[in-house]
């Protein structure tokens, strides 16, 4: 998914990474990516809401990703429901399904 701002350039990006057979189907983002003059927009958040929604169509029971300690992205990450998997200290997932 691509984030573009009025003039056509891209000021943000998600991927979504899909594995599995239907139910119980795992989704991985990655390379969340918004420009820095671009973060603190809403942007990050809108294109993360994207990847949800397509990954509900998609039949993901959960969606996985990484994020470093430092990373700027934890604290969105946090707030939109990932939880942190213990022992990792980078690894979150948000579950759809149980």
């Amino acid at each position: 998914f691509y984030a573009i701002d009025d003039k056509n350039n891209i000021v943000g990006h998600v991927s979504l990474c899909l594995r599995g057979e239907f139910c119980g189907r795992t989704g991985y983002a990655s390379l969340l990516l918004v420009r820095d003059d671009y973060r603190g927009q809403g942007i990050g958040r809108d294109l993360l809401m994207r990847l949800r929604a397509q990954a509900e169509l998609s039949f993901v029971s959960v969606i996985e990703t990484l994020c470093l300690p430092t990373s700027p992205a934890r604290g969105l990450i946090t707030r939109l429901g990932y939880k942190l998997v213990v022992p990792s200290d980078r690894h979150w997932e948000l579950r759809l399904r149980s």
